[in-house]
């Protein structure tokens, strides 16, 4: 019984020291941020945000934390909330993406998004698809 026990202590500390090791591998990676996002449902949740050239993506905070929200740049709308978020913190409304979700997070990583966002293509970047499937480089 007590090999058991232990066998089971060690199996969950490993788990642990995992889903931390890729809790700071999230963070430190480029475009990462930690933040608070409130989605339809209306339930804070703790969030690592990541954004690359085209898409912003929120997965959960925990070890195991499952994709919570995806949106592709083109089509992201950021609006600050003003008197919204304690000291030192932004509020912002996010829609575009798989449901609209208010964020929370420091004001410098809203700053960096901010910015992110507003520097992308625009929707006349995006290609040009005919009717019959083509696009203007492959039609004949």
């Amino acid at each position: 019984m007590l090999i058991v026990l232990v066998g089971v202590l060690a199996v969950l500390g490993l788990l642990a020291v995992a889903g931390l090791v890729r809790h700071r591998a999230l963070l430190r990676a480029p475009g990462s941020f930690p933040g608070i996002a409130v989605t339809g449902r209306g339930r804070p949740r703790r969030v690592i945000g990541r954004y690359d050239e085209r898409v912003l993506v929120f997965n959960g905070f925990m070890p195991a934390g499952p994709l919570a929200w995806r949106g592709e740049r083109w089509a992201l709308q950021m609006d600050r909330v003003p008197d919204a978020a304690p000291e030192g913190q932004t509020v912002l409304d996010v829609r575009g993406g798989s449901e609209p979700v208010r964020l929370t997070v420091d004001e410098a990583d809203a700053g960096a998004l901010r910015a992110w966002c507003e520097a992308g293509p625009s929707q006349a970047a995006q290609l040009w698809w005919r009717s019959d499937g083509s696009t203007p480089r492959t039609r004949r």
